[in-house]
């Protein structure tokens, strides 16, 4: 086998281990009020985020897929380049939502890959191809990185509502 599809392997590996993370790190999040104030028991919980985290993306489509996907234009780059940012993406936003987790802390496994995604290409191809949305930002539309920040600042005062 060669180098490219050791790389797939190595990605799709990664994807798993990142899914889980993201598995035990948010659903934590998602239920631990409910089961707190007791509102709900832990399995009821779980079973209601289980489903909903399935339906999701088939009902309300995969707008944050979307976005954290057009952060970095690997056009340019070569598979192997390609491949090899996504795996540093993975293994950052793996470490980051383990680091977290074991330190207590609320976070969001979209923001640990979105700034994986960010590092790795800035690393291997360079700053003009990420999509930093200030062009957009210009017309009064939110693209990119700077959808990603707009939402990190306006969530905790959307959260007051």
């Amino acid at each position: 086998m060669d180098l490219i599809n050791w790389l797939l392997v190595i990605v799709v590996v990664t994807v798993a281990v990142f899914d889980f993370t993201n598995g035990f790190h948010d659903a934590a999040d998602m239920v631990a009020t409910a089961i707190a104030s007791y509102a709900m028991r832990p399995s009821v919980a779980i079973a209601i985020v289980s489903a909903f985290t399935l339906l999701g993306p088939f009902v309300m489509g995969l707008a944050v897929a979307d976005t954290v996907g057009s952060f970095v234009d690997i056009k340019q780059a070569t598979p192997i380049i390609g491949e090899m940012i996504v795996i540093a993406a993975l293994v950052a936003a793996v470490t980051y939502n383990l680091v977290t987790w074991k330190l207590g802390f609320p976070s969001s496994s979209s923001n640990s890959l979105a700034g994986g995604l960010v590092g790795a290409g800035l690393y291997a191809i360079g700053s003009e191809h990420i999509n930093w949305g200030f062009e957009a930002l210009h017309d009064g539309q939110l693209e990119g990185v700077a959808k990603v920040v707009a939402g990190l600042f306006a969530s905790p005062f959307l959260g007051l509502l």
